[in-house]
């Protein structure tokens, strides 16, 4: 059952990452395509187009930056708790604990 639910989930994240990439490429198409056109005034639709395509890749330009922001943040935090705990483990190295003999 558990395995099921995780091939969906998978799945599903797969599908909004394929959206989320069509979107990208899809409107930096359109606006390239478009960027030359004849402007009919000051209703222009395919300005008011251009104008929502460059909106979605500013959106999707800040949820890339949040996302890599976070991930590095996520991977400094967890660095941080391996080496301390890492150097927590560690035991002090003494002359005691190297079993040095001092003589005298």
């Amino acid at each position: 059952m558990q395995n099921k639910f995780h091939s969906f989930v998978r799945l599903t994240a797969l599908l909004i990452f394929i959206c989320i990439i069509t979107a990208f490429l899809f409107s930096a198409f359109f606006i390239s395509l478009e960027a030359e056109h004849d402007c009919d005034g000051e209703h222009c639709d395919t300005c008011e187009q251009i104008a929502v395509c460059a909106e979605t890749l500013k959106k999707l330009q800040n949820i890339f930056f949040v996302f890599i922001f976070y991930s590095f943040l996520c991977m400094a935090i967890s660095l941080y708790t391996v080496l301390s705990i890492y150097c927590s483990n560690r035991k002090a190295v003494t002359l005691v604990r190297l079993k040095v003999r001092m003589n005298n």
